[in-house]
């Protein structure tokens, strides 16, 4: 039986500095070889992942590797920055609101926190599991 929903999702750890540097190397080298993690349903990342993680949703990892490999000040590189449609500002506050605002402690929030996920091009939605 085949799900004809299939759902693709990106999982980014931390790791500090040396994280940032080899999982932004490794979704470059993907998007090269023509593997399409920037078109992923949800991007998750912990820490040094979720840096990776905002700049594969902005489509700028190539960028954002090449800035790494300068020999110059990496600051300095200028990065071309696409226009993000699918994130909504105050939907994200609300859902915030509304976790922090329930019932239960701080543990109640995270799960509240973990039954939301932002689909690809779709805004705040909540899932029923």
């Amino acid at each position: 039986m085949t799900n004809k929903h299939e759902t693709r999702a990106v999982v980014l750890g931390g790791g500090g500095v040396a994280g940032i540097a080899w999982e932004t190397g490794v979704l470059a080298a993907l998007l090269e070889h023509g593997i399409q993690v920037d078109d992923a349903d949800l991007v998750v990342g912990t820490s040094a992942g979720s840096v990776v993680g905002a700049a594969l949703r902005f489509g700028v990892v190539p960028q954002t590797l090449a800035a790494q490999l300068r020999e110059d000040d990496p600051a300095e590189a200028v990065v071309e920055r696409r226009e993000v449609t699918h994130f909504s500002t105050e939907g994200f506050l609300n859902m915030m609101a509304d976790a922090a605002r329930g019932p239960g402690g701080e543990q109640a929030a995270r799960a509240r926190l973990g039954a939301w996920r932002v689909p690809r091009g779709r805004g705040f939605r909540r899932t029923r599991g």
